[in-house]
């Protein structure tokens, strides 16, 4: 669930124009698909939004969000299973594990648009929106892979990896006011 926190500034000359400014903090699973041949498994993400009010039914939004993948290799190439087989035991995983060797570290800073279908003084308002983000994402190997693969003489392989990204949104939704 998301909870949102509000506060109003007032003003002066006008005692029914108000300022809506608001906090949500984010919470959940976010999903990647690619068909690159790797399956990234979602771990968890926690983030924030501020929100402020540009008119009674148009609100600026602009968050952080941190999300962790669990990246492994999709293969019917028998020296890849045997690869990830081997690492499995290396790792000390149990046999059904998922061969996660990477693991995938996002950074997603955003902003939108909302539109919102009711006002501001609903408590519960449908809104459609838009916007876009940029994402900072650093892709990292298990330490046991890395040693295994240093000692092996595949150095060059034996690194992290940093991806960044220009990212599209459409969002719809619904808020729920918890408080004035």
């Amino acid at each position: 669930g998301v909870s949102e926190t509000s506060s109003s500034i007032e003003d002066e000359e006008d005692e029914d124009s108000e300022t809506v400014f608001s906090i949500a903090p984010k919470g959940g699973i976010s999903n990647l698909t690619d068909s690159t041949g790797y399956e990234a498994s979602p771990r968890f993400s926690v983030g924030v939004a501020a929100s402020v009010g540009a008119s009674d039914n148009i609100v600026l939004e602009s968050g952080y969000t941190y999300s962790e993948y669990g990246v492994s290799i999709q293969s019917s190439n028998p020296f890849v299973n045997q690869f990830q087989y081997w690492n499995n035991g290396y790792a000390n995983q149990s046999m059904d594990s998922t061969f996660e060797t990477i693991v995938m570290k996002q950074n997603v800073f955003d902003s939108a648009l909302k539109l919102y279908v009711l006002g501001s003084k609903s408590r519960i308002r449908p809104f459609l929106g838009g916007g876009g983000g940029y994402s900072k994402s650093y892709i990292n190997y298990n330490e046991q892979v890395l040693d295994w693969m240093k000692r092996s003489g595949l150095n060059n392989f034996a690194r992290d990896y940093e991806v960044s990204s220009f990212l599209g949104m459409v969002q719809t939704g619904l808020d729920v006011r918890v408080s004035k």
